[in-house]
């Protein structure tokens, strides 16, 4: 029979009168649709949940079936029926949705491959009278055991507003990372070696004291492990200076800052006060969104260059306190190192990587971040010229822009800054060939020897 519309015309006499009866019968042949969210079930844990999303754009839906077999063991995990409004018609539910929560452990089901079966029907007179439908057969693996992590190094020596990497190998593909406080840093595949990955992490200048370090992972079945890493973490005393500030350096300094932020209050003093809290988090918060994207490969190698003849005339988490006229008016913390060298000095990339940012960005002036990858991110600011574009790969020694004045610096230098997965830390660690060796690489090799 032609696919579309046969008007069926019945002529029953009864009592010497006539009835007409119309009825309207489509043999139309769409199936019903179908979709998963978040997407067709490969692996079930111990608990899972998703959701089916059923259309049908004919005679509408009559029946859904889901069965979760294993074995010779079924398992009706939905069944659902819609009567017709009459008999040459559909029904009046054309979509559904239904969530489906599936306990395997409750519903006695084992480690192991099992099969989904989906059958949906709709109200069409097609396939003898019994609708058009859709089948599905999904097979899929069972598993409620958690990921076995291992430590592949036990001796974690780090250093408050440092870095820490860590080795580890799972006994299945995992995704993981680093728990520092609240931050979670990404745990990546280690040199194509099968389930072995690592992670850097940064240790915060100011980390409480009693924080823990905990590996965290989940496989497809999102069964999850946590476990700690032993580490020792040497504290600091950071440095403590005051910044006196001027009218005449504000003077000079807020016209520049004020092209770049229109409503700025009028007042230098509050302009300024904006600009060192408002602003800077907003600087800030922008730097980590950038450097929380890395790039899983490694670019860098060896250990990073400093500014030539530079001078360190500031250093990392130097807690200062601005001063206006003999008066407390600010504090801050400064994420970076001061460098100082001739105006307007060549600024190399202190290692290989791919220029992430080149912008003005606020307190930092003319400011350039490159990722080294694998998490690793540098930072220049206050530069005079910039002469790198984004997406742009270099070399170590590669000279990528000058010092200067720009943003909030009172005199040229270079504030340079290393950024850990979004978290800035101390510079001093990465120009240290030894503590490169003893911290990451030598880690790394003796992990792939091992396994």
């Amino acid at each position: 029979m032609k696919r579309g519309t046969v008007f069926l015309l019945v002529l029953l006499v009864l009592a010497g009168g006539v009835i007409t009866v119309g009825a309207v019968i489509k043999f139309e042949g769409m199936p019903p649709v179908v979709q998963f969210s978040p997407g067709k079930p490969q692996v079930l844990g111990v608990e899972n949940s998703f959701r089916l999303a059923v259309t049908d754009q004919g005679q509408g839906l009559r029946s859904l079936s889901v069965i979760l077999k294993q074995g010779e063991k079924e398992h009706q995990l939905a069944e659902r029926t819609w009567p017709a409004r009459y008999i040459a018609a559909g029904s009046d539910v054309s979509a559904v949705d239904l969530d489906l929560k599936v306990a395997v452990k409750e519903l006695g089901i084992k480690d192991g491959p099992a099969v989904l079966s989906l059958t949906v029907r709709d109200h069409s007179w097609r396939e003898s009278f019994h609708g058009n439908k859709y089948e599905l057969t999904q097979s899929l693996v069972v598993d409620t055991q958690p990921p076995v992590i291992t430590l592949s190094s036990r001796q974690n020596y780090l250093n408050l507003g440092g870095c820490g990497l860590v080795v580890y190998k799972s006994n299945e593909n995992i995704q993981s990372g680093v728990s520092v406080a609240e931050t979670v840093y990404p745990g990546l595949p280690l040199e194509e070696s099968p389930h072995l990955y690592h992670a850097l992490f940064a240790i915060p200048y100011n980390l409480p004291h009693k924080a823990e370090l905990v590996i965290g992972a989940k496989d497809r079945a999102d069964n999850t492990t946590r476990i700690r890493i032993p580490a020792q973490i040497k504290p600091r005393r950071w440095r403590q200076s005051k910044m006196n500030i001027s009218d005449s350096f504000l003077e000079a300094k807020i016209p520049e800052l004020r092209k770049a932020y229109p409503d700025l209050p009028q007042d230098n003093l509050e302009a300024y006060l904006v600009i060192n809290r408002k602003i800077r988090a907003e600087n800030n918060a922008a730097i980590k969104k950038v450097t929380s994207q890395a790039s899983p490969v490694r670019m860098w190698s060896g250990p990073f260059i400093q500014l030539r003849n530079s001078k360190r005339t500031a250093g990392f988490a130097d807690h200062r306190t601005y001063i206006y006229h003999g008066k407390e008016v600010d504090r801050q913390v400064h994420m970076g190192m001061d460098l100082a060298s001739l105006a307007q000095a060549e600024v190399p990339a202190a290692n290989r990587g791919r220029v992430a940012m080149a912008s003005y960005l606020g307190i930092y002036g003319n400011c350039i971040i490159l990722d080294h990858g694998q998490g690793l991110f540098t930072l220049y600011a206050h530069l005079t010229s910039m002469s790198v574009s984004p997406d742009q790969e270099v070399d170590k020694g590669h000279i990528i822009g000058a010092t200067g004045t720009t943003g909030l610096a009172g005199g040229d230098h270079l504030h340079y800054a290393v950024i850990c997965n979004g978290t800035f830390v101390n510079p001093v660690e990465w120009y240290d060939p030894r503590w490169i060796r003893n911290n990451v690489t030598a880690k790394e090799e003796s992990a792939v020897e091992g396994g």
